[in-house]
């Protein structure tokens, strides 16, 4: 029994200039008679651009695909046919479909520089140029549009061949100046293909200030670049113009003109006295026909200070005026700049804030103020220098008021000690004072035995036992456990002189001047036992079996 055929057309797009590959399916079909096979059909394609082809039928058990390979010459969207006729019995099938065949140009544009001079016509130049990929496209396939900067729009002239096209057109221009030329060429006949040029017509002359920054007295060479100049005269020469420069502070000068062939630069140097933002304009004049531009720039003249700040200690008791005294120095990498230059401005620390004196030179100062703290110590006081606005050099002082210099602990020791080896020894007469310690940290330390403390009156005592014992508290609580009396036990077999070592640590105290400490020392005298004799030369140690 024949089989029923249908199918549809696969293809949907393909590229201009681009060729179908052999195995790209056009159409499919299907025949419900799976025992009928690829060779039993025959098919042909109509592309849609007038030709014709035969296709290579693919596939079994009911279902094929008709392939086919073909180069569209054009872009545009054509309608494929197939027709497939089965052998044994003549049946056939015919299906279409829309096929959009892109355009497969890619054009690269590139604009030209033209000059001249008012009212002078620009005929035939050359505006853009451009290659196309597509290097059997024509110049009649595409159209040119040229806007002139200047309000004016007209349609050019494509020419070229081969990949390689120029566009070309006239105008007149009525002033002088620079303006953008933009040239758009678009492929209408083909489609998709476009491209923008962008170009420059320098008409007459003009100038342009470049300088955009400076900083206060540092000087701007002489070759420093201020301005530029274009000219539509190629012939003129750095000799044909003159130029002068407005700095915007005042001062004026000459420039120096260097260049050729219509680019030119004016150059200067000079020295800005304070920083902020200046106009800056450039005069041009061409000798030869006294033609004269200009033009103005803001020129932002930056801040030479960097300043860098300094804390101190101030000994100020409550209730004791202070006239004038130095609460901070800086010191300013600008050796020019003057104390008047800056304000400052004083933080007490007690909620009290008030302007600063500032003194000095050559990059040293100070500042000074006046006040009467009401409250005891500490304070932190905050001093801020800065140069006012526009300027930007600014820096921050801290420093710290005491009611006094701090006062160094005071240890008390006894005399010389002597002991029996390995026998406790209870040793009295330590004591130790401070009048301004908030906390104290005292360490007694022997070399060849083991110390002993009892805590008294919330004292931390660690190591107690050990070589090392260290008591931490106030200085009432520190003191009362050294008078509990402190017990020396020698190592087993030590014979000679044992040295204590105290040393007490105020921990920085309530005053000015940072950590302060006491180290004292107590010599032992360490005998033999009647349990233990002495040998001569040797310490025996302690051991224990376990």
């Amino acid at each position: 029994m024949a089989g029923i055929l249908s199918g549809h057309v696969v293809l949907a797009a393909a590229t201009k200039g681009v060729a179908l590959g052999s195995n790209v399916p056009v159409a499919t079909f299907t025949d419900s008679n799976a025992a009928d096979t690829a060779a039993g059909f025959t098919a042909t394609i109509d592309w849609g651009d007038g030709t014709q082809t035969v296709g290579t039928i693919t596939g079994s058990n009911g279902s094929f695909a008709i392939d086919g390979t073909h180069t569209y010459a054009s872009d545009g969207n054509f309608t494929v046919a197939t027709t497939v006729v089965r052998l044994a019995d003549n049946a056939s099938i015919h299906n279409s479909g829309s096929v959009a065949v892109d355009d497969s140009d890619v054009l690269t544009a590139q604009g030209t520089s033209l000059s001249g001079d008012p009212g002078s016509p620009l005929t035939n130049v050359t505006v853009a140029t451009f290659t196309d990929s597509d290097g059997a496209a024509l110049a009649g396939d595409f159209t040119a549009t040229v806007d002139w900067g200047d309000g004016t729009r007209t349609a050019a002239t494509v020419t070229g061949s081969n990949g390689s096209f120029a566009v070309t057109d006239s105008h007149t221009y009525a002033f002088a100046g620079q303006d953008t030329i933009t040239v758009t060429l678009v492929d209408p006949v083909h489609g998709s293909a476009n491209t923008v040029a962008i170009g420059t017509a320098t008409i007459g002359l003009s100038t342009q200030v470049s300088l955009a920054s400076a900083t206060e007295r540092l000087a701007l060479s002489p070759n420093t670049v201020v301005a530029h100049i274009i000219d539509g005269h190629h012939a003129d020469t750095a000799g044909s113009f003159t130029a002068t420069i407005d700095w915007g502070d005042g001062v004026t000068s000459v420039g120096t003109i260097t260049g050729s062939n219509g680019s030119f630069s004016v150059e200067g140097g000079h020295t800005y006295a304070d920083e902020g933002n200046f106009d800056v304009t450039a005069t041009v004049v061409r000798i030869s026909d006294a033609t004269s531009v200009s033009a103005t720039q803001t020129v932002v003249v930056n801040d030479s200070d960097f300043l860098t700040a300094h804390g101190t200690t101030l000994i100020a008791p409550a209730g004791q005026a202070q006239t004038n005294v130095t609460v901070a120095t800086f010191s300013d990498t600008d050796l020019a700049a003057l104390a008047s230059e800056f304000v400052a401005t004083i933080d007490w620390g007690d909620g009290v804030t008030s302007v600063g004196t500032i003194a000095g030179s050559n990059g040293s100062f100070t500042v000074a103020g006046n006040h009467t703290y009401a409250a005891t110590s500490p304070d932190t006081i905050t001093v801020t220098m800065e140069e006012p606005a526009p300027a930007t050099a600014v820096a921050t002082a801290t420093s710290f008021r005491f009611d006094h210099v701090d006062q160094p602990p005071v240890n008390t020791v006894p005399g010389t000690q002597n002991a029996l080896n390995h026998t406790d020894l209870a040793i009295a007469g330590f004591s130790v004072t401070d009048p301004d310690a908030n906390t104290l940290t005292t360490t007694l330390h022997v070399d060849h035995g083991t110390l002993a403390l009892t805590a008294a009156g919330g004292t931390s005592v660690s190591g107690s036992g050990t070589g090392t014992v260290t008591l931490v508290g106030s200085v009432a609580q520190v003191d009362a456990t050294l008078g509990n009396n402190v017990v020396y036990t020698s190592h087993y077999g030590f014979f000679g002189t044992d040295t204590l070592t105290m040393t007490s640590n105020d921990n920085g105290g309530k005053g000015a001047g940072g950590v302060l400490t006491d180290t004292d020392k107590v010599a032992i005298n360490v005998g033999p036992s009647a349990a233990l004799p002495q040998f001569a030369g040797y310490e025996v140690m302690d051991f224990h079996l376990v």
